[in-house]
This record gives C-alpha cells, structure tokens and sequence, in this order.
C-alpha cells in the first residue's frame, strides 16, 4: 500500500498559497480549528449547486467554494506525502455495506482508507472540475455540467466532499500522522 512519494511543488495547488504549502500541518491545524460546520456548509454548498429551489440568499457560496478547494488542496498534499496510492479500481460506494474499520475510529472516518478511495474515484485536477462545476451550477442554473450530469455521481461527491473536513480534522487531530 506505501510508495515512494513524488516530489510535488506548490505550483500543482489552485487554492494553497506557497507559505500554506511549505508549513502544510499549520494550514491544516488552522483549517480544522476554525471549521466548526464545515461538512454542513460544503454539504448545503453541493445541495444548494444542484437544486435552486433550496438555497438561501445569506449562504456565502464563494467562501464554501474556496474553503472546499483549500480542503481538496490539502488532502492531496496529505495523500502524496503520506506515500499512499491510488487503487486501480473504484468501487461506487454500496450504503448497505460500510468499511468496518472506519466505524471504530476517531471521528467516524479512516484517513488512509478516505484519501486512497477519494483519489481513486477522482483525481486532484478532476476534483477541481467537479466543484468548479457546482460553482457554475449555482450561478447559472442553466449551465449543462459534465461530471454532474451522471446522477451515481452525485451520492459519491456528496459523501466525500462532506466527510473531507471530518478526515482532515482527525489527521489534525493525530499530530498529522496517518495512520497505515
């Protein structure tokens, strides 16, 4: 399951400025602090993206948008620092049938298990474009979404991008350490 993890640099991040690249466990210490409701905002962030009847005009959807860009950013700089990698094979998540050892764990998620499924199912640069897509979603509701359009991606995005915070706060949590 461990590599060797590649050389990456700040240049491959959309969201992370350099300072927040070079000292990443401060970004994320100060992400995890700082995000009380963060998985209900990106949650309400997709919902109100994909059905226009809910939203409500005092939601910040840029501020949700930036946030979950800095989450992505980060849990790939996690995922390649870590040396784990990517599976060849994604299976669509089956709601009937649950990781066992993620139900024992800190916060209900297990980071390797999370970041290796997350990045199988998408990679960094597909992650972009699928928010990039609830962004114009939600401000042109006319707008025709490619990753979107597909409604067995819909349960998947929505499942990883709210546990996202909960992952990155457990990893916070463990000093930055991910457990293998």
């Amino acid at each position: 399951m461990k590599k060797k993890s590649r050389k990456i640099t700040w240049r491959e991040f959309r969201y992370l400025r350099k300072g927040q690249f070079n000292n990443h466990l401060l970004t994320l210490k100060k992400f995890s602090e700082d995000k009380k409701t963060c998985s209900k905002n990106f949650l309400h962030f997709i919902n109100m993206c994909l059905c226009k009847e809910i939203r409500c005009k005092d939601f910040n959807s840029t501020h949700a948008y930036l946030e979950l860009g800095k989450a992505i950013d980060l849990a790939w700089l996690i995922f390649n620092k870590s040396g784990l990698r990517k599976n060849k094979k994604y299976v669509l998540p089956n709601h009937s049938d649950e990781i066992d050892c993620s139900c024992n764990y800190r916060l209900g998620v297990y980071p390797p298990d999370f970041l290796t499924k997350m990045f199988s199912y998408q990679s960094h640069r597909d992650w972009y474009t699928a928010i990039d897509e609830l962004l114009f979603s939600y401000l042109d509701p006319s707008f025709s979404c490619t990753f979107l359009s597909y409604s067995e991606d819909l349960i998947p995005l929505q499942e990883i991008l709210s546990d996202l915070p909960i992952v990155l706060k457990t990893i916070h949590l463990n000093e930055g350490k991910i457990d293998k």
